[in-house]
């Protein structure tokens, strides 16, 4: 359960990394990895009350709209890590929340920046920023991580890898594709396979919803040790990604 530090700008939780929550190498996956950090995110405005169904009920559901992440080290199973986020700053409709995976000794595992918008539930329009004044969460300035949390640039001349139809077992209580299920999508269509590559930095970009029954084209090429991906079904794009490795 998380907890609230620095007069409540600050959230924080100890977690072990679960056996489940691992790959073949005994090492945290990135899809479980985001899941931690939208679960603390989730857990942060649930203690000033805008949890899931407060929110709902008033017609509102916080979307992901982009996702930097640094992966200086992943953790093993069974290590103690703790997570920690902090709501940096609200740039018109979008809230900019910064997210750390640390070890206990205070080391910095990830770095991570993520960019929300709080939309209406009926249909995700975003809402304007002057109707959710009510919903305001204390800003934490500092720091501002070193990461990429701007519009991400992939190039069109992508190549077609591989198909993926969208399964039950994909989707979130908002009725689409959860962001976290992105990352396992990239590992399994990684160009030459993942077995041989660990990520240094990942970005996301959510774009379109992605709903059971869609099927998802996936793309991919590398541009001087980046390697861009893009998911498109048949009403147009879904995500795309920039990745680099150690």
């Amino acid at each position: 359960m998380a907890y609230l530090l620095e007069n409540g700008t600050l959230a924080r939780e100890e977690i072990t990394v679960r056996s489940y929550d691992c790959d073949c190498k005994q090492t945290l996956r990135p899809s479980a990895l985001l899941r931690y950090l939208q679960e603390i995110a989730g857990e942060h405005c649930a203690l000033f009350g805008m949890d899931y169904d407060m929110l709902y009920e008033n017609d509102g559901v916080f979307l992901i709209v982009r996702q930097s992440l640094n992966l200086y080290e992943l953790p093993k199973k069974g290590e103690t890590v703790l997570l920690q986020t902090w709501h940096r700053k609200t740039t018109g409709a979008q809230f900019i929340r910064e997210m750390q995976l640390l070890r206990e000794d205070g080391s910095v595992l990830v770095d991570s920046t993520s960019v929300w918008v709080l939309a209406h539930v009926r249909d995700h329009k975003i809402w304007r920023p002057s109707d959710f004044t009510a919903y305001n969460l204390p800003h934490k300035p500092d720091p501002e991580l070193p990461t990429r949390p701007g519009k991400l640039r992939v190039p069109d001349t992508l190549e077609q890898i591989g198909v993926r139809p969208v399964r039950y077992t994909d989707l979130d209580y908002n009725g689409h594709v959860n962001n976290c299920v992105y990352a396992d999508f990239l590992c399994d269509f990684m160009p030459g396979g993942m077995h041989d590559k660990t990520f240094d930095t990942l970005d996301i970009s959510y774009i379109g919803e992605a709903k059971e029954g869609d099927t998802i084209t996936m793309y991919a090429k590398w541009e001087n040790e980046v390697l861009y991906f893009r998911g498109e079904h048949e009403r147009g794009k879904c995500f795309e990604a920039r990745c680099t490795f150690k």
